[in-house]
């Protein structure tokens, strides 16, 4: 991932998880594994999430995710990371 997007670097990605680890005012803390990166994270996130109310209690909130991957070998991350959810 770092020798695609040189800008991101491990640093940064640290300051990232600290950030989101740590939360802030108003804003909910999110554990995300070493093992697992950001976006994997970002996605099951987004897939787990669930309505509540009316008749739309307890169902998923989105059923899919647009994800822009420049390499096509992203394509298959992005499809794994969903599929584990």
């Amino acid at each position: 991932m770092f020798d695609e997007h040189p800008r991101f670097t491990k640093q940064r990605e640290e300051i990232f998880r600290s950030s989101l680890e740590n939360g802030g005012d108003g804003v909910e803390k999110y554990k995300i594994p070493e093992s697992q990166s950001m976006q994997d994270f970002a996605i099951q996130y987004l897939m787990k999430q669930k309505c509540e109310g009316n008749d739309l209690n307890d169902k998923y909130l989105i059923d899919r995710v647009v994800i822009g991957c420049p390499r096509a070998e992203h394509v298959v991350e992005a499809i794994k990371a969903t599929n584990e959810v």
